[in-house]
């Protein structure tokens, strides 16, 4: 019997989380365009992709950092999934109610007074009931005390953000500069997210598939003093007591984070690499 009671209160906890997802609710406005780039005009040399790379995950059955910093995550609830190539074991699954995957704080994460590239792969099985999605956060409690990015869910349309399943990014919470794109995500596509930030400039511009999405102005470099660990899939400054509400629903692959801007040529590089490519910049 207590085992019956168990397994129910299990069951009933995990529906509570899928129930903070959706997959019905249709964001308003223009879907990302995912047209494939032509590749015949791109010098696909791979060398400078691992220059100033501060963390390189390419989730390829573990949570290795392979930029060689040594930034490794833990990883809870975490499934194995297909990649953009269909391969399997080459992304990783968040379940949208506790997977995750955790990397210890250190001091080139945080991003202060720098200019920085994040470059990830997502593919959306669910838009959050909530304010959002956490993609990757690293923050803690109060204002401008930290980054994180993310994109928005279905409270978002009742915020300045404004509408759902848009890439975004903010120096913490509540009334923090932000940045939020102006493409949806479609779920069941994958898409390639480029997040560039101009520390002279202060912008914060996101391109969809290596094209221009948005620009915004007056975003402040992140806090030097935030030692909040990252969290990859859900917010960093919730207890795991079941009240995290921006858990992440879908895949995640090829995270990388640079301390500079990448170029355009970089950009569409990442964006065209193929699986045998891709497969040598995670050996190197």
């Amino acid at each position: 019997m207590k085992h019956f009671f168990g397994l129910l209160a299990t069951i009933l906890f995990s529906i509570s989380f899928i129930s903070c997802q959706s997959t019905s609710l249709e964001p308003e406005g223009d879907p990302a365009d995912s047209t494939k780039i032509p590749t015949d005009t791109i010098d696909l040399t791979l060398d400078s992709l691992k220059t100033g790379l501060i963390a390189f995950y390419p989730f390829d059955g573990n949570a290795k950092d392979l930029s060689g910093n040594k930034h490794n995550g833990l990883v809870y609830n975490i499934t194995d999934a297909k990649n953009r190539f269909n391969k399997p074991a080459s992304a990783y699954e968040f379940n949208g109610y506790s997977a995750f995957v955790r990397v210890e704080d250190e001091e080139d994460l945080r991003l202060y007074n720098t200019s920085f590239t994040v470059n990830y792969w997502i593919y959306v099985d669910a838009y959050n009931l909530s304010h959002g999605s956490a993609i990757l956060h690293k923050r803690g409690s109060g204002s401008r005390n930290g980054w994180h990015l993310s994109f928005s869910g279905a409270e978002a349309q009742h915020t300045s953000v404004g509408k759902v399943g848009r890439p975004s990014y903010g120096v913490s919470a509540g009334d923090d500069p932000f940045a939020v794109g102006e493409k949806y995500l479609q779920k069941g596509i994958w898409y390639m997210i480029t997040s560039l930030y101009d520390l002279e400039a202060q912008t914060y511009t996101t391109y969809i598939n290596g094209k221009l999405d948005a620009v915004t102005q007056n975003i402040p470099t992140p806090n030097a003093l935030t030692d909040a660990p990252l969290f990859i899939g859900r917010d960093s400054i919730f207890p795991y007591d079941g009240t995290e509400p921006y858990y992440f629903m879908g895949r995640l692959d090829d995270i990388r984070i640079y301390n500079r801007i990448i170029s355009d040529t970089e950009m569409q590089k990442l964006f065209v690499l193929t699986q045998e490519q891709s497969a040598k910049l995670s050996q190197q």
